[in-house]
């Protein structure tokens, strides 16, 4: 396995530690991972954005190799919205990539979300 897939395995695993069991958690053909959250309100998803982002900087990826002694560290980009009903789940979907890119490019432990 590959240190990009090791990286994506390593949190995909934190965050499924860190999410409910009714959560649904993907991976995108990006490798941008998602948590679909039912029942649970943009505040309570504001609040989890928070405490991952946070804690995330204590999970430390086992990529140590002779030029990179040290694990690495991780932040989060994150977006979060509501599915509003009535509407197609791809253009959903297509809402929280724009979300996770426009946090990506303000530097990473962002949350970015739609108002």
């Amino acid at each position: 396995i590959g240190p990009g897939l090791r990286m994506l395995e390593t949190v995909g695993n934190w965050l499924q530690d860190q999410t409910r069991p009714t959560d649904i958690l993907a991976v995108s053909k990006d490798r941008f991972l998602f948590a679909f959250l039912p029942d649970c309100d943009l505040d309570a998803a504001r609040h989890l954005a928070g405490r991952l982002k946070s804690q995330i900087q204590n999970l430390p990826i086992p990529l140590a190799t002779e030029k990179v002694p040290q694990p690495i560290m991780v932040t989060l980009s994150l977006g979060i919205a509501e599915l509003e009903r009535g509407k197609h789940e791809l253009d959903f979907l297509g809402k929280i990539e724009a979300l996770i890119r426009k946090s990506l490019k303000l530097g990473g432990n962002w949350l970015s979300e739609a108002l």
